[in-house]
């Protein structure tokens, strides 16, 4: 596995996702495709992904992968997961060619358990999902109908609940990217219905539960911001 960071490259340890047999000598890999990653303090969790249940912490202070407790929901791909303070989140996803899932479950490290939370009101696969403070958000993505959402969900860990916020003011759309600045979550390209890539972001300020446009131009780093 080759990591980008700030242009620097380097290798890590050989990651064994996959594999049918490991060992601390050898092991065989066969690889996954759509699995899920969050980070808890120094340690990175990633797992799922090619309709397997898997898991796996690396640490880079060792450069070392362990196995953790197999994630329990059924195998998925294109799920989606973020952190909250000390717990890892893994939910959502697609369970079969035409299944998605709505489940959504609490990875503690300190225990290496899994706890099942609430599902999402509406199962989806490829969406994207990010955390603000204490709250995890999910939106966007297919359903199992294959209808492609601009919806938006809140999740309280406090209280175990889910609530709508307000949908993407923008096309609809699946396989998009997300992630949070200063308390700010963006989210951006992706394909529409008719598979038409995107090129631009839109942002959410939770605490008031309004989006707000950035376009971005391709290959330019002009931004035309307006709340």
């Amino acid at each position: 596995m080759t990591l980008s960071v700030f242009s620097t490259l380097f290798t890590t340890a050989q990651f064994p996702f996959g594999n049918t047999t490991y060992s601390a000598a050898s092991y065989t890999v066969d690889g996954s495709q759509g699995a899920v990653s969050f980070v808890i303090g120094n340690k990175a969790y990633t797992g799922t992904g090619s309709y397997l249940q898997e898991f796996w912490e690396y640490d880079p202070a060792t450069n070392v992968w362990t196995r953790k407790a197999d994630f329990p929901g059924a195998g998925r791909l294109r799920a989606v997961a973020f952190s909250i303070g000390n717990k890892g989140y893994v939910g959502t996803g697609q369970t079969s060619l035409s299944s998605t899932a709505n489940d959504f479950w609490e990875y503690d490290p300190s225990t290496n358990t899994w706890t099942q939370k609430a599902n999402i009101p509406v199962g989806r696969r490829q969406a994207v999902g990010f955390s603000i403070g204490s709250k995890g958000y999910v939106g966007t993505g297919a359903t199992t109908a294959g209808t492609i959402s601009t919806d938006f969900y809140e999740y309280d860990p406090a209280t175990n609940s889910w609530t709508a916020k307000a949908s993407l003011p923008a096309a609809a759309r699946r396989a998009a990217a997300g992630f949070v600045i200063v308390g700010k979550g963006y989210v951006g390209t992706g394909l529409t219905t008719s598979n038409a890539l995107l090129n631009y972001f839109l942002g959410i300020r939770p605490h008031c539960n309004k989006f707000f446009c950035n376009s971005f131009i391709r290959n330019n780093i002009s931004i035309n911001s307006r709340q």
